[in-house]
C-alpha cells in the first residue's frame, strides 16, 4: 500500500541516497491524489524528526533536501503542505509552559535546513528569532546558535539591512543578562556562570562574527554535509517552485486556511533582493 511505501522510503534514506528516494517519491506522488502523498509524506518526515527517541540532527539536512525535491517538482502544494504540518508542532509545542525542548530544537533545525534548501524565505527565519527574543530562556537561546551556525551567513548575504536589525534586538537582549560588556572590543571580562551563561557567550560572539563577516575555520559535520547535497542536488532544482513566501504570523493565524491552495500565487512569488 502507499502509505508503508511512503514510510518506507523515509525509513531508508541517507545521504547518499536522497536523489533516487526523491524520484521514487515522485512516482507516487503522480500514480496517487496529491492530497493523500501531501499527508503521508508530511506524517512520515515529522515522526522521523520530531518525534525520534534518539538525536537526529545529522539527518535533518537530508530530511529538508528531500522536501526541497519534492516541493520544486511537484510544487508549493507540496512544499507549503509540509510547512503548515511543521509550523502547527511547532507553535503548539512553543505555546506551552513546560515546552518539549527536543522537538523545538528538532522543529527549527529542519526550518532553517528548508531556507538552506530553498523551501521557505528568510522572512520566516526572521520572523522565527523575533518570537524567541521574546522569552529568550534556555531553549530559545538554543534555537538561536542552531539558526546562526546554519544560516547565519546565508541571511546576511540574503537580506543584511534586516539581519543588522536583528542583531542589535539580540546583543540588546544579551545585555540584559550580562552577556556583551566589551565583547565587540575583545576586552570583556570573562563570565563564570552557568552553562546557559556559556552558550549565550557563545552566541553573542557568533552573531558578531556573522556582523563582520568573520567566518568560522572550521566547519561542522552538518555544514560539511549540506555542501555535499547541496552539490548532488543542484541540477534537480533548477527552474523549479520559488521559495514560499509567507511569514510566521501568517501562518499561525487561527483562519488562516489551506493557503498553499488558496492565493498560491501569492503565498509563492519569488523572492526578490
Amino acid at each position: 500500500e502507499v502509505e508503508r511505501a511512503v514510510r518506507g522510503l523515509i525509513n531508508r534514506i541517507s545521504e547518499g541516497n536522497v536523489l533516487a528516494l526523491a524520484h521514487d517519491l515522485l512516482e507516487l506522488f503522480a500514480a496517487h491524489p496529491r492530497s493523500e502523498m501531501n499527508e503521508l509524506l508530511s506524517s512520515a518526515v515529522l515522526e522521523a524528526v520530531l518525534d525520534a527517541r534518539l538525536d537526529q540532527s545529522h539527518f535533518v539536512p537530508v530530511y529538508a533536501a528531500l522536501l526541497s525535491l519534492v516541493h520544486h517538482r511537484v510544487g508549493i502544494e507540496a512544499g507549503g503542505f509540509f510547512l503548515d504540518r511543521l509550523t502547527a508542532r511547532l507553535h503548539a509545542a512553543y505555546r506551552q509552559e513546560e515546552r518539549p525542548k527536543q522537538l523545538v530544537l528538532s522543529a527549527v533545525r529542519l526550518l532553517a535546513d528548508l531556507y538552506v534548501f530553498g523551501v521557505v524565505s528568510a522572512g520566516l527565519i526572521f520572523d522565527l528569532v523575533r518570537l524567541m527574543l521574546k522569552r529568550f530562556d534556555e531553549t530559545d537561546i538554543e534555537s538561536l546558535l542552531i539558526i546562526l551556525r546554519s544560516v547565519g551567513v546565508q541571511l546576511r548575504s540574503d537580506d543584511p539591512s534586516a539581519l543588522k536589525d536583528i542583531i542589535q534586538q539580540v546583543l540588546a537582549r544579551s545585555k540584559e543578562r550580562g552577556a556583551v560588556e566589551g565583547r565587540e572590543g575583545g576586552e570583556g571580562k570573562e563570565r563564570s556562570g552557568t552553562e546557559l551563561d556559556m552558550r549565550l557567550q557563545f552566541m553573542v560572539d557568533m552573531i558578531l562574527n556573522i556582523k563582520n563577516n568573520r567566518k568560522s575555520k572550521t566547519k561542522s559535520p552538518q555544514e560539511l554535509i549540506r555542501e555535499r547535497i547541496r552539490s548532488k542536488i543542484a541540477d534537480s532544482l533548477g527552474g523549479g517552485t520559488s521559495r514560499i513566501n509567507i511569514g510566521w504570523e501568517e501562518l499561525t493565524a487561527p483562519d488562516r486556511g489551506a493557503w498553499w491552495l488558496i492565493g498560491v500565487r501569492e503565498a509563492s512569488q519569488r523572492e526578490r533582493d
